[in-house]
């Protein structure tokens, strides 16, 4: 419902992007920390945490959609990858991740 509203609502809209840019930031501040620790490969943290949040929101909606539980877990899987390729962690997901 907030998608919706902040098309028709400029005070909505400015509340969710400040929750969102708040959220990006934060978990870009985790990936710095993550670098500096030598836990994961990330050149550019602000770029890659608004990749991996417009990941995780493309994501949300279309698996909202599909019905089909299989699908989704190949979904998601192939969501989680990504993020682990996105902050260069090798990575093998079980069959049942």
């Amino acid at each position: 419902n907030c998608y919706s509203l902040i098309f028709r609502s400029k005070v909505i809209q400015k509340k969710y992007k400040d929750l969102h840019d708040t959220l990006r930031t934060a978990l870009e501040d985790h990936l710095i920390k993550c670098q500096e620790a030598d836990l994961i490969d990330v050149e550019q943290p602000a770029k890659t945490a608004n990749m991996i949040f417009c990941l995780l929101d493309g994501a949300y909606v279309y698996l909202c959609m599909e019905n089909d539980k299989s699908r989704q877990v190949e979904i998601m899987n192939d969501c989680k990858e990504q993020v682990y390729t996105l902050i260069g962690l090798e990575h093998t997901l079980p069959a049942d991740a």
